[in-house]
C-alpha cells in the first residue's frame, strides 16, 4: 500500500474516533456512573463551565478550521497541515473553557486514542515521506 492511501486511511480512522468519542456517552448513558451523571446534571457542574458565548465562539472558529484542514489533508493541500496545527493549538484553551470533563471509561479510552492519533498526525505531517506529499511539484 502506498503512502497516500495509508495516510488517507489514517485520516478516516481519526475522524471515526472523533465521531465515536463525541457520541459514546450520548448513545450509552448507562456507561456513566450514576453519581457522575447526577453531577453532570447539577448546578455545581454548570458553575464550573466557562462562559457559553466564548465556548460558542471557539466552536464556530474551530469547526470550519477542522473541516478545511481535514479536506485539505485528504487532497494533500499544503496549507492544510498548518491549519491542522493551528486547530490543535487553539483547541487546548477550548478544552480548558469546557471545565471538568466527566467521561465513561469507553469515552476516556477513545479520548486518549484521539489525542494520541492527533499527535501522530502532527508528526507525520512534518516528517518525510508524508510531508513530501504536501510539497507542490513544479
Amino acid at each position: 500500500m502506498n503512502t497516500k492511501a495509508t495516510f488517507r486511511i489514517g485520516l478516516i480512522f481519526y475522524i471515526g474516533v472523533l465521531a465515536f468519542m463525541g457520541s459514546t456517552d450520548l448513545m450509552w448513558p448507562e456507561l456513566l456512573h450514576p453519581d457522575l451523571r447526577e453531577f453532570l446534571e447539577s448546578d455545581a457542574y454548570l458553575s464550573e463551565v466557562g462562559d457559553p458565548f466564548v465556548i460558542v465562539g471557539f466552536s464556530l472558529a474551530l469547526t470550519p478550521l477542522f473541516i478545511v484542514s481535514m479536506v485539505g489533508m485528504f487532497v494533500f493541500w499544503s496549507p492544510a497541515r498548518h491549519l491542522f496545527l493551528a486547530g490543535a493549538v487553539l483547541g487546548l484553551p477550548f478544552l480548558a473553557l469546557l471545565g471538568p470533563q466527566v467521561l465513561s471509561g469507553l469515552s476516556a479510552a477513545l479520548s486518549g486514542a484521539f489525542y494520541t492519533v492527533t499527535g501522530a498526525l502532527l508528526v507525520l505531517l512534518y516528517v518525510p515521506p508524508v510531508s513530501q506529499l504536501f510539497k507542490r511539484e513544479t
